[in-house]
């Protein structure tokens, strides 16, 4: 076991895991047990990412089932705020490939 303190977690591995990849979701079974000591953290840019099409198609399961993941692993989220947002600014000024909202997940 690696001495992590805190993982962050972007939207894929989420999505991956409760949608049930065919290609990524034993993976991610496996990343939890290895790591289910660690603190995981991510951010509001997730939430409304990985919200969206559920939303769209209008699953409320698939909204439930989220919510319960991110209680149930006791997942942190952090706010966008105008500090978080002025440093993915730089990181997107120094590294051109950057989306807005990748670089915010970044910070």
């Amino acid at each position: 076991m690696t001495d992590f303190k805190k993982i962050f977690l972007d939207t894929s591995p989420i999505a991956y895991y409760l949608e049930k990849s065919e290609l990524y979701y034993l993976n991610m079974k496996r990343f939890w047990k290895e790591y289910d000591i660690c603190d995981y953290v991510t951010s509001t840019v997730t939430v409304a990412e990985y919200l969206t099409y559920p939303y769209q198609q209008n699953n409320l399961s698939l909204v439930n089932a989220f919510n319960s993941f991110i209680d149930g692993m006791n997942i942190e989220i952090k706010s966008i705020d105008e500090k978080i947002a002025d440093k993915a600014a730089q990181i997107r000024a120094k590294y051109k490939s950057f989306k807005a909202m990748d670089a915010l997940q970044l910070v």
